[in-house]
């Protein structure tokens, strides 16, 4: 077994032992490391610039000292610590801290040393925390993110009060630490505001559409990209392109399935294509919150009609029409499906349970077939289905309602065998919910 690579600027070029390698991209790679202090070895985190674009060193290194210089201005629990950034040589063997190095030795490194934190990508916490108690949990996190943004688009982290731009905001660059923070990293691409450049970059997805049309960093841009981390958090994909068909996926979720429409409205704002209109991350969320909070409480039937809350339809009522089902323009939108009966028509009995049983893959057991019966009876009615690409996997789900106005939906997921179904969560009129199969079953009978 070889000895560990070590790296470190010029005076201790065996400051940092590289441990594992933690990822790599276009530009650097990251590694896990480790320093000795005070007898004792602590973990940080080092970035390493690919060896293929050293020709480029110049240019890559001012940026980088840009970055760390920023970043050392930045005190927040939710932002990671920047050590320090040099250029040394490359990683080589550990030759006892004893040697020092040629300043004008060719093959040059460069480095960026950050804390470590211990934890996952909210990427892949999110696939571990899925049900209602992970979405509840993932929007805290969010406030987290949030309360790290303001601060930094506010000015409030420069002495000089310039606003300061992640750039990269993303499932991906978020860490989700072992104690339940969540915590900004990888500012490869964070800027003073406002700034343009004719070489933009970002993650596509979540970057903001003036980022790629017009190389525009501005808190706006940062906005943009948050609501689309919060609509991946819910909904478990990137928002589509079209307006309509983020609001028939978001405003489907079980949290915010009866949003009023002027929530709707403000909640849409932060995917507007026009910077102006994205409201402050603080504020944004605390729309979304303020909805998630309000909409799962029941809504009056009106009394003319008979008919309860109905399906949602984000927008109707608020000069958008109704939300287009079908596919969207990314490759892993969320389809609204409805069968041959559409996706806003009711409809029961064996040809409502036929549709469900066919959707589910012939699944016969677990909550699939508590709904089918359900339908057989002709007490509940389909209003809505639909399937999500959700983090750890497709979940399908179906909105009823029976003659009184009450609602329920029901999120359920195929087992890996395929052979039945599992309850993700239901969610009642009344703004109950639950994940015990037996719960849904007492629903469903009926009365």
């Amino acid at each position: 077994m070889g000895r560990e690579l070590c790296v470190g600027p010029v005076e201790r070029p065996d400051k940092y032992r590289l441990v594992r390698l933690e990822g790599s991209g276009g530009e650097a790679s990251l590694w896990r490391a480790e320093v000795d202090l005070a007898g004792e070895s602590e973990a940080v985190a080092v970035k390493v610039l690919h060896p293929q674009h050293h020709d480029d060193l110049a240019r890559i290194s001012a940026r980088w000292a840009e970055q760390a210089e920023l970043l050392r201005f930045v005190t927040h629990p939710s932002v990671i610590g920047v050590r320090e950034y040099f250029e040394g040589a490359p990683p080589h063997p550990d030759a006892g801290g004893t040697r020092s190095l040629d300043t004008d030795a060719p093959d040059r490194a460069l480095y960026l040393v950050m804390n470590w934190v211990t934890g996952l990508p909210m990427r892949d916490w999110l696939l571990l925390h899925d049900g209602r108690e992970g979405t509840v949990r993932g929007l805290r996190l969010l406030e987290q993110v949030a309360d790290a943004l303001e601060m930094l688009h506010t000015g409030r982290a420069t002495p000089s009060g310039r606003a300061v731009v992640h750039g990269d905001l993303s499932p991906g660059n978020v860490m989700v630490g072992d104690d339940g923070r969540a915590i900004l990293v990888d500012f490869g691409l964070v800027r003073l505001a406002p700034h343009r450049t004719q070489a933009a970059a970002g993650t596509p997805g979540f970057a903001a559409p003036e980022v790629w049309s017009r190389g525009e960093y501005t808190p706006a841009a940062d906005r943009y990209s948050f609501a689309a981390l919060a609509f991946f958090t819910l909904v478990g994909t990137p928002p589509p392109l079209d307006e309509a068909q983020i609001a028939a996926q978001l405003f489907g979720h079980p949290f915010l399935v009866n949003t009023p429409p002027a929530q709707v409205e403000q909640i849409l704002a932060g995917f507007s294509v026009d910077p102006t209109l994205r409201p402050g991350v603080v504020e944004w969320l605390q729309h979304l919150r303020g909805a998630a909070s309000t909409s799962t409480r029941s809504i009056p039937a009106d009394p003319a009609s008979g008919a309860g809350p109905g399906p949602s339809t984000p927008g109707s009522g608020a000069g958008r029409g109704p939300a287009p089902t079908g596919r969207g323009a990314r490759s892993r939108p969320r389809a609204v499906v409805g069968g041959a009966h559409g996706a806003h028509g009711e409809y029961t009995g064996t040809d409502a349970a036929d549709d469900v049983e066919e959707q589910l893959a012939e699944c016969r057991s677990g909550p699939g077939e508590l709904v089918w019966f359900a339908l057989l009876t002709r007490h509940w009615a389909v209003t809505r289905t639909w399937w999500s690409n959700r983090s750890g996997g497709r979940s399908y789900h179906v909105k009823l309602r029976d003659p009184d106005g009450d609602w329920v939906v029901v999120e359920m997921r195929l087992r890996d065998e395929g052979s039945s179904s599992r309850l993700v969560w239901a969610n009642g009129a009344g703004g109950v919910m639950t994940e015990c199969p037996s719960e849904l079953a007492r629903w469903l009978a009926p009365v």
